[in-house]
């Protein structure tokens, strides 16, 4: 009564449409209301603006089903999604766990000459990315913010590109860092495989002073695969199964390249018991160890998640591990899982595929399976990096890079738009930015950043990288002549080499 002495006129929804009243003493307020008892109920404010205004209030709102306004809609509800993700805070299984991504520790004459002048997940990919923008974006698409990258071999590129596409700021949680190879008093040589590489930083790695110092879990992944996962799930099975180690395996045919050793590349095999738990671990199996592991990974736990596939009979593994704090350091500082000391640990166990996981599954520890039955390429091999590139191309492609809920991310680099000039027809290609084609044919092809094509060529089954940096003649391409203002050309910058199929 203090607040409004007179009863306004009202809406639909109930919503007061006149402006409150002036404060009046109580005794005139009662009066004032007991003469409105009596007095007829006044009529409402006529007119569509004020119907309009109590209408909207009372109507509840509705999402659009289609079009672009829902577009906006999902993208707020998944923007809303992963902030509320990042303020479960403990609860997150991605808020304990730290990534580990290994970034190439010695050169590897099956990739050469790719990683002839930069390391291997630094290689270009579909045109606009590098391969160690696959692990990057699976951590980021996934709400996990601590990403360190193991560096070695030919590195410099490979930490210009990280520090260009992935800058660190205040404002962010993302954190990637790069930690380099370094010689320290305990440790006078070079890295000598993967086990050995996060030996020498673990250290930093559990740091206190670092923003993961509170990390229970370690997810340990290479840098030379194509394939999109979502890290929370993995880490969920993991602590469902109370495991020690997970490994994400996959299952793949007995001809397999990888698996046969073509081209110098090896894959690991596993065997399985009924609930995931790991019995055997083989690393780069020969024939008849195959023969042996075929059709005994009979898995019907939800925990593996896999059903025996008569093409696909054996599991592979994929180079994905999730470590728990504790496994992981008995494990690289030489301890059993009693605790004991082995003084020669470190000179024998330095890779993961071929020391650390037999002698975990032999000394007992937990270690689980968790089979993804997605999408997965190793791209270590000549061979395998031309054919997974020219399968990007394809339509329908067994790979999109146009996924909208899990994109890629990768360095801006504020090139022009491609250009085409002429008759240009172009099937099955993927075209990066920057690039400039001239009355060209071009079928099942992938042309990086800064291509040039010039008039007639005919390109096909070819995986052409690009320039880098990227180099615009001012010439005229279409007619063929013209001149560099200011002077002659200075030299061509070093272009990287133009991969195609062997006919």
């Amino acid at each position: 009564l203090r607040r409004r002495a007179l009863l306004r006129p009202r809406g639909a929804a109930g919503r007061s449409l006149g402006k409150p009243a002036k404060t009046i003493p109580k005794a005139k307020a009662v009066a004032s209301a007991q003469q409105q008892e009596t007095a007829p109920e006044p009529e409402a404010v006529p007119g569509e603006r004020q119907a309009a205004v109590g209408a909207r209030h009372a109507a509840p709102y509705q999402h659009p089903t289609s079009g672009a306004a829902a577009e906006v809609v999902r993208a707020l509800e998944r923007s809303r999604e992963a902030t509320q993700r990042d303020k479960r805070g403990p609860t997150d299984p991605c808020g304990r766990c730290a990534a580990v991504i290994l970034g190439g520790g010695v050169a590897n004459p099956t990739t050469y000459p790719l990683s002839k002048f930069r390391a291997k997940p630094a290689v270009p990919l579909g045109a606009n990315y590098r391969l160690i923008d696959v692990p990057i974006s699976n951590c980021i698409n996934s709400g996990l913010n601590n990403i360190y990258v193991l560096t070695q071999f030919n590195s410099m590129s490979l930490n210009r590109h990280i520090a260009q596409a992935y800058p660190i700021r205040e404002q962010s949680k993302l954190r990637v860092d790069v930690l380099a190879a370094m010689q320290t008093p305990g440790h006078m040589g070079w890295t000598t495989g993967s086990a050995d590489a996060v030996r020498q930083h673990l250290r930093e790695l559990t740091s206190d002073a670092l923003p993961h110092a509170q990390a229970e879990e370690f997810l340990v992944l290479a840098g030379e695969h194509l394939y999109r996962m979502d890290y929370g799930e993995l880490l969920e099975r993991h602590h469902a199964s109370g495991a020690d180690i997970t490994i994400s395996a996959v299952p793949v045919a007995e001809n397999n390249p990888a698996l046969l050793g073509i081209d110098g590349a090896g894959l690991g095999l596993l065997r399985l018991d009924g609930e995931g738990r790991v019995l055997s671990f083989v690393e780069k199996p020969s024939q008849a160890q195959i023969e042996e592991l075929k059709g005994a990974c009979e898995v019907t736990a939800g925990h593996a998640m896999h059903s025996p596939n008569p093409d696909k009979p054996l599991i592979a593994n994929m180079g994905i591990y999730v470590f728990s704090r504790r496994a992981l350091e008995s494990l690289l500082e030489g301890r059993d899982i009693e605790g004991r000391r082995d003084s020669l640990w470190e000179t024998s166990m330095m890779d993961f595929g071929r020391d650390v996981l037999p002698h975990a599954v032999k000394e007992g520890y937990k270690v689980y399976a968790s089979v993804f039955n997605g999408y997965w390429r190793d791209v270590s091999t000549m061979r395998a990096f031309l054919e997974t590139n020219l399968e990007l191309a394809r339509n329908p492609a067994p790979f999109s890079l146009h996924d909208r809920d899990a994109p890629m991310y990768t360095v801006s680099r504020n090139l022009p738009p491609t250009k085409l000039v002429g008759d240009c027809t172009l099937d099955q290609v993927l075209v990066g930015e920057g690039c400039f084609l001239t009355d060209s044919r071009i079928t099942n092809s992938v042309l990086g950043s800064g291509s040039i094509i010039r008039k007639g060529c005919q390109i096909t089954d070819t995986y052409m990288m690009g320039a880098d940096p990227a180099e615009f003649a001012e010439v005229d391409f279409a007619g063929g002549g013209g001149s560099r203002p200011g002077g002659p050309r200075p030299p061509p910058r070093r272009r990287l080499p133009t991969v195609a199929r062997p006919t």
